[in-house]
């Protein structure tokens, strides 16, 4: 057997294992005169049946299991033996159902890429600037609204009222050309709060009750792009719907905020808070916490972008181009989606090498409490933005267990520890300057940075 390393350019190279009889016929002879031992055939005294006959039953597969064995001991003996640092698994350049196993010699190739030399340029860390938020008496009290709302009592009402926090229900249903429902049309269910709602529904639905139906003309009613962006539609699939529509009232429920008392404040913090003043506090400092994390959060995306671009990171883009073909879950039509679905790849790979190269020259390790402590907090998150705010802490673990059983998910928040471990390692090392901005302005430019591009 022998193993060579070709067309090497740069971090990127190609194996070949070439695999001729001599290598693997010994085992295959060996593997069929067991078989023979073994073998019950009709006519034949066990363990006396022809050879040929073996072969031709058991050959091709027994040759097909030693020259598999042979290739993979071949590529990770050469591996191991030369210290090949590799990037990623080695790619094969052959399919399996196209090898002919009735040949007798094999050459089996593979893509390969390398690992770059660099250091992680941490100083350019300090030429950035970490903002901060400064939170005024107007940003708690907006915070203690919204807890009240989150847990107010649904009480049904009638009508709409513009006076109350009020939820509607609003049933949108594409007609044909007798009025009655089309067939496989439009239909959608949307509800919207006093804050939501577009006012040309407020207008048509303000003198109706619950249960009421009005067959409107929908383009009418909501002209232009606005349309789509209230049935949440493209342009293209709006201008396509017809122009009878029904829009039926389903359900309106008014909110009903509970008091400020110790009722709303066990239910949040499920500890004893008893009075406001201590209420008061405990938002405060609960919505400190969140900026604090959020900025932390939005820093450490700024740091990652610096350390990439500014680390020098050369990478084997043809390997990782091959790389990214052969394990693709949805392959795009669409060229520039691919490109750029590959330009991410690019950085996350490179954030992978910086991680990896922080953590071993500091000596910083992930342990199993990391793990699960960056998956609980993300299926917390997962309990939060569904609205099961009752969820308990027991119901929360149980999930995660069963959440990190999935390998995808684990491997998902290993990674996700160590870029933790990481930005922790960093906050410790580099002294960026600080800028302090109103929360208003902080969420604004959040919400344009989350936009897509």
């Amino acid at each position: 057997m022998e193993v060579q390393l070709h067309d090497q350019d740069g971090l990127n190279a190609r194996i070949t294992v070439t695999i001729s009889p001599a290598d693997y016929q010994p085992e295959v002879d060996k593997q069929l005169r067991e078989i023979r031992k073994k073998a019950r055939i009709p006519g034949f005294r066990p363990g006396n049946a022809p050879m040929q006959m073996i072969q031709r039953m058991a050959g091709k597969d027994a040759k097909t299991e030693q020259v598999e064995k042979l290739m993979q001991k071949g590529m990770e003996t050469y591996m191991k033996e030369n210290n090949l640092n590799l990037i990623m698994s080695p790619i094969s350049d052959f399919n399996a159902e196209d090898i002919n196993w009735s040949g007798s010699d094999f050459e089996f190739g593979f893509h390969v890429g390398f690992r770059p030399d660099f250091s992680p340029n941490v100083e350019a860390i300090n030429q950035l600037t970490k903002q901060r938020v400064d939170l005024k008496q107007d940003d708690l009290e907006a915070e203690i609204e919204r807890i009240r709302k989150r847990y107010s009592k649904p009480e049904p009402i009638e009508q709409w009222s513009d006076e109350d926090d009020v939820l509607a229900g609003i049933t949108f249903t594409e007609l044909n050309e007798e009025g009655t429902a089309k067939g496989n049309g439009f239909r959608k269910l949307k509800r919207f709060d006093k804050d939501t709602i577009p006012a040309e529904i407020r207008s048509l639905i303000a003198d109706k009750a619950k249960g009421e139906s009005i067959k409107v003309n929908i383009h009418e009613l909501l002209p232009g792009d606005k349309l789509g962006e209230v049935l949440e539609i493209s342009a293209e699939e709006a201008a396509e719907l017809s122009p009878e529509f029904e829009v039926r009232i389903d359900t309106i429920f008014k909110s009903n905020v509970p008091d400020m008392n110790p009722d709303l404040f066990k239910m949040v913090f499920s500890e004893d808070v008893e009075t406001e003043d201590d209420f008061r506090e405990r938002t405060k400092d609960q919505l400190e916490s969140y900026y604090n994390s959020v900025s932390d959060d939005v820093f450490h995306t700024e740091m990652r972008e610096t350390l990439i671009k500014e680390s020098g990171i050369e990478l084997p883009y043809k390997f990782i181009e091959k790389f990214y073909e052969a394990n693709a879950t949805k392959k795009s039509d669409d060229a520039d989606k691919t490109a750029q679905e590959i330009a991410q790849f690019h950085q996350d790979l490179a954030w992978m090498l910086i991680v990896d190269n922080l953590m071993e020259s500091n000596e910083l390790q992930v342990t199993d409490d990391d793990v699960w402590n960056r998956a609980y907090q993300y299926v917390r998150g997962l309990f939060m933005n569904a609205g099961m705010y009752y969820a308990t802490e027991k119901q929360m673990a149980d999930y995660t267990l069963d959440w990190l059983k999935n390998r995808g998910n684990y491997s998902q928040m290993v990674s996700a520890a160590k870029s933790q471990i990481v930005f922790d390692y960093l906050d410790t090392v580099v002294h960026p300057a600080e800028e302090f901005v109103s929360a208003a302005a902080f969420d604004e430019q959040r919400r344009l940075q989350q936009q897509p591009a």
